[in-house]
């Protein structure tokens, strides 16, 4: 069912490709479901009879209630009136994956809006609004950037979250808006991909995918990981430097990084390791400084970014670093100090210290230092974090000592993992 309409050659409002509005709900009612409960375990497959009503035993009757409340929100639909329209006209909400399917487009048409939600970078989840038309506005503009030459898109593969918004302007407005098919494949790694990639793709991914990528490529003793004419997005935690000609070698036509963060959708974009361009929805509020203000908004406040940001000559600017403790793992934004907190839970956990190591690898996990109050069993405090915590959460290794390391001038250091 949530296969590609590869058929599929004329442009449409998202909503109305029912592959890319499937694949959206799938999406978003998976990621819901484990912020409440992190080990849940969706169906392989969302289908029509796919059931998600109070019977049903993977869902329960507290989850589903939030879970419905969360797609309400997301699809602007009591703001819009949707959501009282669609009671009177078409019943209530049922119970199977098809009637939820048929709410979320018929909340679509009525809304020119959105709702996206943060991962959490500043220790809780929001939501965030965006107007539809700003979102294609957007989508059309870095598909400029991205078919300069003679190199139109032929098709959109992801292997990122629909309902995240990088995920959603580039796996499903994108799509959409070129009336070309799309292929979601969502954390698939880049060899389960060798076979599936084609001309003309464009393939919309994280910096761990494409690091990965490299890495696979180097030992297929020679096999070319992408075909000729492939385009590549990445966005989140900046891409290393020498990826941009490894990957040009490897077969990726182009290659686009795109900043932005949910709150701002794309900010800036580049396509070599140089400093980024702003996008035309934003600009600079004075000509000297960094304040960004969002040229689509009546405001003239500044862009609240979780990064610090320097300007630099012809209106370029830089990415130095995140102003809070969120590190990307795998393409997926995890808060350090939230993860901190669940483990300093645990019976005899005095401190937990964690450390995305090494910083600069693209596909570096995590590595936790626990400073004990007593004797820990480490096989109990691993299956605790296995049951409160997602997979990109969990701590790769475990360090145990009396108290965290440090220098001789007292400052926190890293340490050897364990």
């Amino acid at each position: 069912m949530l296969a590609p309409d590869r058929s599929l050659e004329i442009s449409m409002p998202w909503f109305q490709r029912a592959e890319l509005l499937e694949r959206w709900l799938a999406d978003f009612i998976t990621d819901h479901i484990r912020q409440l409960r992190p080990q849940y375990t969706p169906p392989a497959e969302f289908s029509d009879s796919t059931k998600l009503n109070r019977q049903d035993a993977d869902i329960d009757s507290i989850e589903l209630v939030e879970l419905a409340s969360a797609l309400y929100l997301a699809l602007d639909a009591e703001d819009s009136g949707a959501l009282n329209e669609y009671a009177q006209q078409l019943g209530n909400l049922g119970g199977s994956f098809a009637d939820w399917a048929k709410f979320a487009g018929f909340a679509a048409r009525k809304t020119s809006a959105l709702w996206f939600q943060t991962s959490g970078s500043t220790g809780k989840r929001r939501w965030v609004r965006h107007e539809l038309a700003h979102l294609q506005a957007e989508v059309r503009e870095v598909a400029a950037i991205a078919q300069t030459g003679n190199q139109p898109i032929q098709r959109v593969v992801s292997v990122m979250p629909a309902h995240h918004v990088y995920g959603f302007l580039f796996g499903v407005l994108l799509p959409a808006l070129l009336g070309v098919p799309a292929l979601h494949v969502r954390g698939a790694a880049p060899a389960m991909l060798r076979a599936l990639l084609q001309p003309g793709d464009l393939l919309i991914a994280h910096p761990s995918f494409w690091s990965s990528a490299i890495a696979a490529d180097r030992l297929g003793k020679g096999t070319a990981l992408f075909p000729d004419a492939l385009i590549g997005f990445s966005s989140g935690q900046a891409l290393p430097g020498t990826l941009f000609e490894v990957l040009k070698q490897a077969g990726v036509t182009r290659l686009v990084e795109l900043y932005g963060a949910t709150e701002t959708a794309g900010i800036g974009w580049r396509d070599s390791h140089s400093d980024f361009a702003l996008l035309s929805r934003y600009r600079w509020k004075k000509a000297t400084g960094n304040e960004l203000i969002d040229s689509t908004s009546a405001s003239e406040s500044c862009v609240p970014l979780p990064d610090v940001i320097v300007r630099h000559c012809n209106d370029r600017f830089s990415v130095q670093g995140r102003i809070d403790r969120v590190v990307q793992i795998a393409g997926q934004n995890v808060h350090l100090d939230a993860i901190e907190a669940r483990l300093s839970s645990f019976p005899g956990v005095a401190m937990a210290r964690l450390r995305r190591m090494p910083a600069s690898d693209p596909k570096a996990r995590l590595h936790a230092f626990i400073v004990c109050s007593q004797r820990i069993d480490s096989a109990e405090l691993r299956t605790f974090a296995e049951a409160h915590l997602q997979t990109a959460e969990l701590p790769q290794s475990y360090t145990f000592g009396a108290e965290l390391p440090k220098t001789a001038a007292g400052k926190e250091c890293e340490w050897e993992i364990g």
